[in-house]
């Protein structure tokens, strides 16, 4: 899901060159929208058998639902408690700016009174924007941008229009002004054409990390944290792995320029080797340990969902189909539709007229979220056409891999952001993490979830271990080679299965396999069973395949797979 104001915003910077030449540099604005970092719960029974709620300074009264959760709504959001499982989950509103809402668990203790206590804390929604001014053949120029999201880059140069009396305008050629407002020394007041939201700018003095690359190189690798999450921690060596290709890998990263529209801009990496985190890093003031966009990489925990709904025992498998679970809302006529598998909805095979890569199909996902007369996007995806016959060819189609997992909704009859934390989140110790939200309220998992780097690394590091954490089997036994598989040719030949991607790599004589889970921008989980290793990139390339391939197609065989291939030869 996109950001639809910060699109809107940056979609009127279409602009070249000016006279005042102390404007150059770099200047910034942080818009925040509200969300607070955390907000404190407290959660009673009264007597008379009502639920009340203390969420942050506000009193909710429980509005009991027909499927025995609790709802305490506020002008923040809306508190869902499962009062038989003692857990609760926040449910922050929709917002233009971060184009979803999103669901986070929230952790509940009693007290010694009995009362319920706990925090959530939602996916904060802001905003940064900066304005680069600098140097061109014909004089100064502007550039609106968001490195965050990789916005603005390509967009041509603003002419600055700066006058005596402190008024500043920015402009592309003779259209009227894409910003304008007031200067005064470090700071611009600046209007958006078309958008009620004046920002203010501030010179920064010293450079943004989200521009700057590392002034020093990077002479040794920082070892990665103990943390309370699940993770063994270890230097490289101390596991038999090179620490000298992650060093160069470091260095390569370090020394981007970020604001080159072809720059690698990789925010975190981390590596495990055996269970064990062995490397981890941010870049340009990112954080392995905050959650980040998985972009389609989310795809992954659709067919993973099917799984754990098998394993729980529920009447789901590969071969169910739409007919089983959707029963009547598909016509009896439409026998095509309705022999839709969960497989061929896992592997992008279902034959619906819906192809990501085709503005013009029905069922591409930028189509379907943009639309507005049907905001029950499973009913919209139900209603697309076939094309094709189930299984004849794999396209790329967001909207049916969602609908595999609303596949798991029906059948288990639970919320999917609740059945998704109690069966995969919380045995793998997973909890910092945000799930957005289809209008409707329920999951997306066409893409998007928020997870940190190193809770990633536990979701590759679950399929090296066959479906099993920590000795408990959260996966059928064979699930995981079955969703490796090739079942599917999607950009070229047997490179999908099961929303998992595969590619192989030769090097130093060896035939390397990896399969791996990838999203828009550089979102990277990778799964190397010979080396008993995952990697994991997170990374802000958006729109800009060419650059984030080079973190499979280089960065591994280059970097990873050597590091990891020096203790295979250590153990010969």
């Amino acid at each position: 899901m996109k950001s639809t104001l910060l699109a809107l915003m940056l979609a009127t910077l279409v602009a070249t060159a000016v006279s005042a030449d102390d404007l150059e540099g770099v200047w910034s604005a942080y818009l925040d929208y509200g969300v607070p970092a955390r907000i404190d719960i407290a959660i009673e029974h009264d007597d008379d058998g009502s639920w009340v709620a203390k969420i942050g300074e506000t009193q909710a009264k429980g509005q009991q639902g027909d499927d025995g959760t609790v709802a305490f709504v506020t002008d923040m959001g809306t508190l869902r408690l499962y009062p038989q499982a003692a857990t609760a989950y926040w449910v922050q509103p929709y917002l233009e700016m971060s184009g979803s809402a999103y669901a986070n668990p929230v952790d509940l203790t009693a007290d010694e009174e009995g009362t319920w206590r706990g925090m959530a804390r939602p996916r904060p929604v802001h905003l940064r924007l900066d304005l680069v001014v600098q140097s061109t053949d014909a004089g100064l120029a502007a550039n609106l941008r968001n490195p965050e999201y990789n916005m603005g880059r390509n967009m041509p140069a603003m002419r600055i229009e700066a006058h005596d009396d402190g008024t500043i305008a920015f402009r592309h050629e003779d259209n009227p002004p894409a910003l304008h407002g007031t200067r005064a020394g470090d700071r611009m007041d600046l209007q958006f054409e078309n958008i009620d939201e004046r920002v203010t700018f501030v010179r920064t003095v010293t450079p943004r990390p989200g521009y700057a690359p590392r002034s020093q190189p990077v002479i040794a690798l920082t070892p990665p944290a103990a943390l309370d999450d699940g993770w063994l921690v270890a230097v490289p060596r101390s596991r038999g792995v090179d620490p000298d290709p992650l060093l160069a890998l470091t260095q390569r990263v370090a020394e981007q320029d970020p604001g080159n529209l072809y720059g690698e801009t990789v925010h975190t990496m981390v590596l495990t080797q055996g269970g064990v985190v062995v490397y981890e890093e941010g870049f340009f003031g990112h954080d392995p340990r905050v959650p980040h966009d998985t972009r389609s990489a989310g795809k992954s925990f659709s067919s993973t969902m099917v799984g754990l709904a098998i394993q729980q025992g529920y009447a789901i498998s590969p071969s169910t189909t739409l007919a089983d679970v959707f029963g009547d809302e598909i016509p009896a006529s439409d026998k095509r539709k309705r022999a839709i598998t969960a497989a061929h909805l896992m592997s992008m095979a279902s034959g619906l007229d819906c192809d990501d890569g085709n503005y013009e199909s029905p069922g591409n996902e930028d189509v379907m979220q943009s639309q507005q007369a049907q905001r029950d996007w499973i009913r919209y995806t139900l209603d697309l056409d076939m094309v094709r016959a189930p299984g004849e060819k794999a396209i790329y189609c967001s909207a049916g891999v969602n609908l595999a997992s609303t596949m798991v909704a029906r059948v288990t009859g639970r919320w999917l952001p609740e059945f998704f934390d109690q069966q995969f989140a919380k045995p793998l110790g997973i909890r910092h993490y945000h799930i957005n939200l289809m209008p409707t309220g329920d999951m997306y998992v066409g893409g998007g979830v928020y997870m940190t780097a190193r809770d990633l690394a536990k979701f590759g590091q679950l399929y090296l271990n066959d479906g099993v954490w920590n000795g408990e089997r959260l996966l059928p036994e064979g699930w995981v080679g079955e969703a490796f598989s090739a079942v599917a040719s999607i950009n070229g030949p047997d490179d999908y299965g099961w929303n998992w991607w595969r590619q192989s790599f030769e090097v130093d004589g060896q035939r390397i396999e990896a399969r791996y889970a990838a999203g828009n921008g550089g979102q990277l989980t990778f799964v190397l069973p010979q080396l008993d290793a995952v990697f994991v990139v997170q990374a802000g390339n958006y729109g800009n395949y060419g650059t984030w391939r080079r973190f499979r197609d280089e960065y591994l065989p280059d970097y990873v797979i050597p590091a990891l291939l020096a203790r295979s030869a250590s153990t010969r």
